[in-house]
């Protein structure tokens, strides 16, 4: 029975525990009555060929009428605290939701996305922030070796040995900027993406949650300045 019971949720174990409750108080106070002594006036035992209401049938009815009052009130109290619980649940949803939401303002006020990877699968989950700045549609490539594949040609060797042989290899953290070209319209941008690893019991590398950045305004003031700081040393160098 409880077995069956649980597939009610939290309704069906409220309704056993009521009915238990019911049953026991009912042949508690059942009990408790027949064990009274029968008064001699106004009353004859139920068996003894008197009154067609005998002491035996009230003690019968009032441990019923027990039982019922048993069983209200712990109906009453099961439903308060289902009602509670449910208000407790909207609560938290609704807490949810809002950092959910405050989550992914900020991402997009920062340009960052977030991911998990699954060290074992070789597959991750990313935000929709990284969704965006990837170029990713829900059926896109969430594994390493669409990652992989996302990388500048000019950085994706390197890149990749970086996260194969450092990263999971020496167990450090995932930390290092590189131009990918964006899957949606193969635009190209600089990011910077970190990671921390977490492990299993044996101690091998379980999964990796970090962020990726887009830092391709911060980089082409880099690499302006980069230029035009050469163009300088280079005339200076004419001069002289």
């Amino acid at each position: 029975m409880p077995s069956r019971l649980r597939r009610f949720g939290r309704w069906g174990e409220l309704l056993a525990a009521t009915v238990v409750l019911a049953t026991v108080a009912t042949g508690t106070a059942y009990l408790a009555l027949m064990v009274l002594p029968a008064p001699h006036e106004g009353w004859s035992g139920g068996d003894g060929g008197g009154s067609s209401f005998g002491w035996r049938d009230a003690t019968t009815l009032l441990a019923a009428l027990i039982g019922v009052l048993v069983a209200a009130l712990a109906a009453l109290g099961a439903l308060a605290w289902q009602l509670r619980v449910h208000v407790v649940d909207r609560q938290s949803d609704k807490a949810l939701r809002d950092s959910e939401a405050l989550l992914r303002e900020s991402q997009e006020v920062a340009g960052v996305g977030s991911y998990v990877l699954d060290i074992a699968s070789g597959y991750w989950s990313s935000s929709a922030m990284l969704d965006r700045l990837f170029g990713l549609g829900p059926t896109g490539d969430r594994s390493v070796a669409g990652w992989v594949n996302m990388i500048h040609p000019e950085d994706r060797d390197r890149r990749s040995k970086y996260f194969a042989e450092e990263v999971i290899g020496k167990r450090q953290r995932f930390d290092t900027e590189y131009r990918i070209c964006r899957v949606s319209d193969g635009a190209v941008r600089w990011v910077h993406g970190v990671g921390r690893l977490e492990f299993a019991a044996d101690g091998a590398p379980a999964r990796m949650i970090g962020t990726i950045r887009d830092i391709t305004t911060q980089k082409q003031v880099e690499l302006e300045h980069a230029r035009l700081q050469g163009q300088f040393l280079q005339a200076q160098k004419m001069e002289s």
